[in-house]
């Protein structure tokens, strides 16, 4: 083996900027060393004070790669040239190698982020969620832990030095790294002689020319930076339309979705619902008069309350849709889920509907939502929460329970729970109109809602209250000037005097309490028992914060002011929230809480005040135009009445008999229009009858023994 001549070097240890970059030896030739002739780029030695490469020209660069080897591949499918195969080998070759070329080291002590990666991240921002305008109670939403628990020390990690990791506070049962994590040692690939990538960044074998096409001049920060971000980003999904993908997901790393090697089969809602409908029998010949009926319904009476659908955007891209465009703003799935809704509220038959009204446009919404599955928009979440309010009026509980979680999953993937218009900004530079925005927030906030208050009537934990976002408080609704609207020839006599503006503002009110109400259940009701002295304490407080809120409210809001059924039902669930608090200590009879009154003295007033408010307002609206929330309130108060009524004696008991009568009324007036009202009334009084049988053979067992101790004594 030949020697190497002595006392001429041929490489120098001050390599060109280009040498450096490739991790290559340079001979430090002039004007430009061998690498740098070879790969036609400029050579320039010392420190590089070049400004390196934008994000957009390096994605652009990338993006013409992708278009170029996707051309390939298109020609070599539909090329039968007898050589065709060693072609596409030799293009195998090209491309690893130029993959190699832009191979970069491992990170060799510590995960370092660039001046962009500013965690920003949703799952990191641990500022206030709510704007410091809005008039939301934030660290009731988003601080449920306990605010002492602020600790910090030494945590054991999988065995690694629990010297390098500390614990700032718990972030859903998983502590947050309060410094940078020391991995271990790492040697870079060059320095491994058995590594086929090493090898071949070594100066051994030289690359030649034909080894890659061009040289895309990406600093390794910005590689570093695209795998390292803490970030999700807006970008085109499988069907087309724009989806939300968080840092996690290696979807989110390209701006394009890869169409062109795979199409996933995306069912057109035009055409292939038209035949399913009629597959399952449910044509329709639709009747605007009768339609227009039902949809004014669903608006008047249901639709305020929480405010789930715009009804000028709803009838603008009603429209849109019919002249044949489509709009995230409106499908058929949403129309039949509204009206569905809105028959509930209707006595009316129609000639062309067999059965119920109410169940005939609910199977159509079923069939229209399974295809709009495949490309669900805005309006698709929106059906979710419409029809998730008739399943759970039929006592189809679990079915409703569903349809929540599927607007709490969609409103993830349309990316509703972030600021829209930043990561649309950030993402691909767009931005949304105002109303667009708003529009995002309604249904952002009336998701959660919702989701709260089904968690309450199943028991079940809440899908989004643990649930990291990063989007403005509720804004007040849009809808036009109310007017009541009747199913036949009803009229009230004293519909009574409202603000409008303040009218507007009932969703803004329903957001606070159902913030309020859930953090009763997180401490209460989905923990280990727990009644002492400090969680006593809890309750009192969050008695006061509750007592505060409703104290608050305009006067103009008040239920002698305007006895509206969507304002009653805010005032009812105030007083429901308080029983939540306070039924988990009926059996303490002591003095202690709010007013030095006991818990069952609580949750008795505030049962009472349920069965008085509903019996006031029935005299202005009829019970059957009530939001279905107000069947879960009446439960509620009408079990306390059961349970004091059973355990109380004198004229504490005989009161308790009397508004047990009246939940018993109320939930069968409400019968008419909600049938979960009905099995709710079977519930209180089945319950009512089990408990004074079980206090029966309690106090007969007590006569046995007297007895017996008075013939021994005698």
């Amino acid at each position: 083996m030949a020697s190497k001549p002595s006392g001429v070097r041929k490489y120098s240890a001050a390599a060109c900027l280009s040498c450096k970059k490739r991790k290559v030896r340079c001979d430090n030739g002039k004007p430009r060393c061998s690498n740098c002739v070879l790969y036609d780029v400029e050579c320039v030695f010392g420190d590089d004070g070049r400004r390196t490469s934008s994000t957009t020209k390096a994605i652009s660069a990338l993006k013409a790669r992708v278009q170029e080897l996707e051309g390939e591949l298109r020609r070599s499918q539909v090329n039968d040239q007898p050589d065709s195969d060693s072609q596409r080998g030799e293009q195998s070759k090209h491309n690893v190698a130029g993959s190699r070329e832009q191979q970069q080291p491992l990170p060799s002590q510590s995960i370092s982020h660039t001046e962009n990666d500013d965690n920003e991240g949703l799952l990191w921002n641990d500022s206030s969620m709510i704007s410091p305008n809005s008039a939301m109670d934030a660290s009731v939403m988003w601080n449920m832990e306990d605010p002492q628990t602020n600790w910090t020390g030494p945590v054991d990690f999988h065995g690694h030095d629990s010297n390098l990791f500390m614990v700032e506070r718990p972030f859903f049962g998983v502590p947050l790294l309060h410094q940078a994590i020391e991995l271990p040692q790492l040697s870079p690939l060059t320095s491994h002689p058995d590594s086929e990538i090493g090898n071949a960044s070594q100066g051994g074998n030289t690359p030649s020319k034909t080894e890659t096409d061009e040289h895309v001049d990406l600093s390794e920060d910005e590689l570093a930076s695209q795998l390292s971000t803490t970030t999700g980003f807006y970008k085109t999904g499988e069907d087309g339309h724009m989806r939300y993908y968080g840092a996690t997901s290696t979807l989110r790393m390209t701006k394009e979705s890869p169409l062109s090697l795979y199409s996933p089969a995306i069912r057109p809602v035009r055409s292939d619902g038209a035949r399913n409908i009629e597959q399952a029998g449910l044509s329709w010949d639709k009747d605007a008069d009768f339609e227009e009926h039902l949809t004014k319904l669903y608006f008047t009476w249901h639709n305020p309350f929480i405010h789930e659908v715009d009804e000028t955007m709803y009838r603008r891209d009603r429209e849109v849709w019919r002249a044949g465009e489509d709009t995230p703003f409106f499908s058929p799935g949403l129309e039949n889920s509204i009206l569905t809704t809105g028959a509930l509220y209707s006595s009316r038959t129609h000639p062309g509907i067999s059965g119920p009204v109410s169940e005939f446009f609910n199977a159509r919404a079923r069939i229209y939502l399974d295809l709009e599955m495949d490309s669900p928009s805005l309006a698709t979440a929106q059906a979710f929460l419409v029809l998730a309010a008739h399943e759970a009026a039929n006592c189809r509980d679990s079915r409703a329970w569903l349809y929540n979680g599927m607007a709490v999953q969609l409103i993830t993937d349309l990316g509703l729970h972030v600021d829209a218009q930043r990561e649309r900004q950030r993402s691909d530079g767009s931005t949304d109109d105002h109303s667009i925005t708003n529009f995002r927030h309604r249904l952002f906030w009336a998701v959660y809602m919702d989701d709260s208050f089904y968690s309450s009537y199943h028991g079940r934990p809440s899908l989004m209250f643990n649930m990291k976002v990063h989007v403005p408080g509720p804004v007040p609704s849009t809808c036009a000037e109310w007017k009541p609207y009747w199913d036949f020839e009803e009229r009230s006599d004293a519909v009574g005097q409202f603000d409008e503006q303040q009218l507007r503002q009932i969703p803004v009110y329903v957001a606070q309490l159902a913030m309020k109400l859930g953090r009763i259940q997180g401490q209460l009701y989905h923990a280990t028992p727990d009644k002492s002295d400090k969680t006593l304490a809890s309750v009192l407080a969050m008695t006061n914060d509750l007592a505060s809120w409703h104290a608050s409210l305009p006067s103009t809001i008040s239920p002698e002011m305007a006895a509206l059924p969507f304002v009653v039902i805010l005032h009812l669930l105030f007083h429901e929230g308080i029983i939540f608090l306070h039924r988990p200590f009926l059996a303490d009879a002591r003095p202690i809480f709010a007013g030095n009154m006991t818990a069952s003295q609580l949750c008795s007033n505030a049962a009472v005040e349920i069965c008085r408010l509903l019996e006031t307002s029935k005299a202005k609206y009829p019970l059957k135009y009530l939001n279905g929330s107000a069947v879960r309130i009446v439960i509620a108060a009408g079990t306390i009445h059961a349970y004091d009524s059973v355990v109380y004696s004198g004229p504490r008991g005989k009161q308790a008999q009397g508004h047990f009568l009246s939940a018993v009324r109320l939930l069968g007036e409400l019968g008419t229009t909600f049938n979960s009202a009905t099995r709710g009334l079977e519930i209180i009084t089945s319950l009512r009858s089990e408990w004074q049988a079980r206090r029966f053979q309690q106090s007969k067992g007590k006569r046995k023994r007297l007895g017996s101790i008075k013939q021994s004594n005698g």
